[in-house]
């Protein structure tokens, strides 16, 4: 037959084999995650571990269903009993808050609202922030809320229009020392930012107030006038101020009844006062105006040791006197302030004031000063922070420890 004879044989015997295969063993080679139910009085075929074959038919008739391979399932894994580990990081010099949410991948936004961070440019070389995830996964608010900033806010009263006067109040210790900004609302907006820098510092590192120290913080004496000016009640910038014209914010300066709240103090009170050489309102009598009962009511509740008003803008530090009187313990305040922040020392200011807050609060036998910012742009942070540290250590050490 020769060579092509034997392979068309054998080729022959081959489709011989294939065609009277049994219907019953269709050629697929089941998974033993997949094998097939027996037919009933069979013997069950032991299953093998292989690759699925699947044939082309090679007869007329109907060919059994080859088997479906069901993939194992996805277990879902339990959820971990360990606990949460709040993670922080340490601002290191030349560290950006923009860099350090990329670096855990948070949102800046988010990263500033979890530490209570005002400004995205405003952070410390020390500073620790908390950071909000853990993996892909965000801190429970249980946990957040344990990690919260070390003060109490407080809301005192609310003003002419109906906003809330605010309190920041950080310690517990037996001497009150209480700072407020804003009091000339719009016109001195920059005292009110101050307010929030000190805030956000004394966030940062809370152990910088001795233990014997209750610190009291209110950054927005007029609201209204805040916002009359920035749109404002709070936090703001020099993006939220329309003009850098000084003037153009005076209106801001004034109550929402054009009364300037710091001539509205039972000292040498006039309901005709003046600012520089203009005549403006003193209200209708010491204490006629809802914001300085507010702070009235507060400080004498209180009965603090130690105020400092921010004010701008004129570079000065400036004793409490009520009618020339000298009041030794607010010219000691006044001493310690001005030597750390460099700003120049003045009695008063160069036309005469009256129904001043400090001025009265001398009158109640509390230290008062007034502090006059450079400009009513600048918060003069360096010079601030030296300031309001060089209290903190004059109090701890007026106080004991």
């Amino acid at each position: 037959m020769g060579l092509f004879g034997l392979l068309v044989g054998c080729f022959m015997l081959v489709l011989a084999v294939l065609i009277i295969q049994p219907e019953s063993e269709p050629v697929v080679m089941p998974l033993i995650s997949a094998a097939a139910t027996p037919t009933p009085g069979s013997t069950p075929r032991p299953t093998h571990t292989a690759t699925q074959v699947t044939p082309s038919p090679v007869s007329s008739q109907t060919a059994s269903p080859t088997h479906t391979i069901i993939p194992p399932p996805t277990l879902t894994p339990t959820p971990s009993k360990t606990p949460w580990v709040i993670q922080r990081h340490t601002v290191q010099d030349g560290e950006t808050l923009l860099r350090i949410a990329n670096q855990y991948g948070v949102t800046l936004e988010r990263l500033m609202e979890v530490n209570h961070i005002a400004a995205a440019d405003f952070i410390f070389v020390g500073q620790i922030l908390i950071i909000p995830f853990v993996g892909e996964h965000e801190l429970p608010a249980a946990l957040l809320t344990a990690a919260a900033p070390p003060y109490q806010i407080i809301i005192l009263g609310h003003s002419t229009q109906g906003r809330p006067i605010e309190r920041y109040t950080f310690g517990n210790g037996p001497a009150h020392l209480v700072f407020i900004g804003g009091i000339h609302g719009g016109y001195e907006w920059n005292s009110t930012t101050l307010a929030y820098q000190v805030i956000d510092y004394l966030t940062a590192f809370p152990k910088r107030i001795p233990e014997t120290i209750t610190l009291h913080i209110i950054p927005t004496a007029n609201p209204d006038g805040l916002f009359l000016v920035a749109g404002k009640e709070d936090r703001v910038t020099s993006l939220d101020i329309p003009s850098v014209d000084p003037l153009a914010a005076l209106p801001g300066r004034f109550n929402a009844n054009q009364v300037d709240l710091n001539r509205n103090w039972d000292c040498d009170w006039s309901a005709n006062a003046f600012w520089r050489n203009q005549p403006i309102s003193g209200g209708t009598a010491p204490f006629s105006e809802v914001e300085t009962q507010v702070l009235r009511d507060f400080l004498l509740g209180v009965r603090v040791q130690g105020v400092i008003f921010w004010h701008s803008a004129a570079a000065l530090v400036i004793p409490g006197q009520c009618n020339d009187e000298p009041h030794l313990p607010s010219q000691t305040l006044a001493a310690a302030y001005r030597q750390a922040s460099g700003y120049g020392h003045s009695s008063t200011l160069a036309y005469p004031i009256t129904g001043d807050a400090a001025d009265w609060l001398t009158r109640q036998g509390i230290a008062a000063i007034t502090v006059e910012l450079r400009n009513h742009f600048d918060t003069d942070w360096p010079e601030n922070l030296a300031g309001v540290l060089a209290v903190l250590a004059l109090f701890q050490e007026s106080h004991g420890e």
